[in-house]
């Protein structure tokens, strides 16, 4: 599509996660909702960003188009324009996959510049700092459960781990580590290099006694939530709605409601795989020194299937005042994220059920009633960076 130069619309239902996109949290109004892609250059070597965004007229279909060419069709905010300079630059002279978590990095950088409102910096430094806390104790933990399986095949009889100080369970895990790098063949840094990249997906992922505060665990909650605040709204509106307009939130709010049930049902499928690789670390950390793009990719699926869940939550949540319902609602029936026809082959799904599943956009017409617009619209959309963090 890179070398078109006015936007494709089109009916658009992405085959595969890449195909899709990651969602951008941009602020400029127009841009709400929109994912970007990494795709290779037409004629040429090397990538682009690619624009996907539901069509901003509110009408069937959406707007694809090189990220580079945006600026002589709409007016993106400063925050926007830098955010896919920072992400172009991590893509491309770092060699950093687009995914979730690269879109969230290059939004906390930008936040912290202040491109979205001091609260949204405040927010974006806590975040980073949680962030860094976050794998530290991720790390910490995948030692301890690495030592307890190394400790209990060799019949160690010492004091039980959880008793341990927290020095006492670092040489420990220091000698399971040596060990373990023997048992595989291993250098030992090696070894520490990938617990290491494992920390990186399980600080998301969670897992053990903890596992529920994780941020994908808490999302798939927060979904729950949405999914029952969603379908109370439309049971107490419902009698109430005399006009069209109303009729038709209630029926979006049910098909919001059910797509987020589907969605937080699958993903926890997915989260329970990617944790059960934790029963045997040994053959786990094996598997990711022999082929560590596919345990990359089997621990990315979680935040790939829930990419832009997690701003359809906060939009909700926005929306406190019952006036703000029925516009909210509308515009998250517009950003619900589509499945793609790979998520079949993830949850060993029947061919042909993505095709089936979130056919929502298929239907809608005209824009969201009573959708803020300009200045109050950009300023809501950082307070949900705000609120993100």
């Amino acid at each position: 599509m890179s070398d078109i130069s006015r936007p494709l619309i089109q009916r658009y239902r992405p085959r595969s996660f890449r195909e899709r996109g990651v969602v951008a949290p941009f602020t400029s109004p127009l841009l709400s909702g929109g994912r970007l892609r990494w795709v290779p250059r037409v004629g040429a070597a090397g990538h682009d960003l690619e624009l996907v965004v539901p069509n901003p007229s509110g009408g069937k279909g959406f707007y694809i188009l090189p990220w580079g060419d945006i600026g002589g069709i709409w007016r993106p905010t400063m925050h926007d324009v830098e955010l896919g300079r920072v992400l172009a630059v991590m893509l491309d002279e770092q060699a950093v996959p687009l995914s979730p978590s690269a879109m969230r990095t290059a939004a906390r950088q930008v936040a912290a510049f202040g491109l979205a409102g001091r609260a949204a910096a405040d927010a974006a430094v806590r975040a980073e700092k949680a962030h860094a806390d976050g794998l530290t104790a991720t790390r910490f933990a995948l030692l301890m459960r690495v030592t307890e399986q190394i400790e209990a095949a060799r019949s160690f009889a010492g004091e039980p781990l959880e008793q341990a100080s927290p020095a006492e369970i670092q040489q420990r895990g220091g000698r399971a580590l040596l060990q373990l790098a023997a048992n595989l063949g291993q250098p030992a840094n090696l070894v520490d290099q990938t617990l290491d990249r494992l920390a990186l997906h399980f600080v998301d992922i969670g897992f053990g006694l903890g596992q529920e505060q994780a941020r994908l665990a808490r999302l798939v909650a927060d979904m729950a939530m949405l999914q029952h605040g969603l379908v109370a709204w439309a049971q107490t509106e419902a009698p109430i709605g005399n006009n069209s307009a109303s009729n038709s939130s209630c029926r979006d709010a049910q098909v919001v409601a059910t797509a987020a049930e589907l969605a937080a049902r699958m993903a926890q499928m997915l989260l329970d795989t990617a944790r059960g690789q934790l029963a045997d670390m040994q053959t786990f950390i094996r598997t990711a020194l022999s082929n560590p793009a596919e345990v990359s990719a089997l621990n990315d699926r979680p935040a790939l299937l829930l990419d832009g869940w997690d701003r359809i939550c906060l939009i909700w949540r926005a929306s406190a005042a019952e006036p703000q319902r029925h516009t909210a609602v509308q515009e998250i029936v517009r950003q619900l994220p589509l499945l793609p026809d790979e998520a079949e082959e993830w949850l060993s799904l029947p061919v042909g059920t993505a095709d089936k599943l979130f056919q929502h956009q298929a239907t809608l017409s005209g824009p969201p009633r009573g959708a803020q617009a300009g200045l109050v619209a950009i300023a809501r959309n950082e307070t949900l960076r705000a609120m993100a963090g």
